[in-house]
Order: structure tokens, then C-alpha cells, then sequence
């Protein structure tokens, strides 16, 4: 089995929706920067990285900070 982590971003902030729903919002106070850098350390190779406003409005939003993430 591989394990996948998994960062959601919303507002440019890391986030965690319980059950998908939007208006049930858990914030975390570390940057996404930091969360990456944590998975990695832990010896992550895949990160799975969610734009949930692209996913609601179908925007782009954060492709600037997902490709910031992703070097």
C-alpha cells in the first residue's frame, strides 16, 4: 500500500473540510509551504494537492502557489 499525503488549500490557506462540506471549515495556522516541506521530510515522494476554490467555482486560483509547492 502506498500512502499518499494530502494538502488542501483554500483562500491561499491550509484547510480540511469535514465531509466536503464548505460552510464546515477546520483552519490551520501553518503555511502550505510548511506542510509540504513536512511531508517531505517524512519522505513523502507523491503529495496530493487540492485547489478547493478551482474545485467550487472552477477558477484557478492558486496555480501560482500549487507551482511555488510543487518546485
Amino acid at each position: 500500500m502506498r500512502v499518499i499525503p494530502a494538502l488542501d488549500l483554500r483562500d491561499g490557506k491550509t484547510v480540511r473540510l469535514r465531509q466536503g462540506n464548505y460552510e464546515d471549515q477546520i483552519n490551520y495556522e501553518v503555511e502550505p509551504h510548511a506542510v509540504i516541506e513536512a511531508f517531505v521530510e517524512a519522505g513523502a515522494e507523491l503529495i496530493h494537492v487540492v485547489d478547493l476554490d478551482s474545485a467550487r467555482d472552477g477558477r484557478r486560483r492558486h496555480a501560482t502557489l500549487i507551482a511555488e509547492l510543487a518546485a
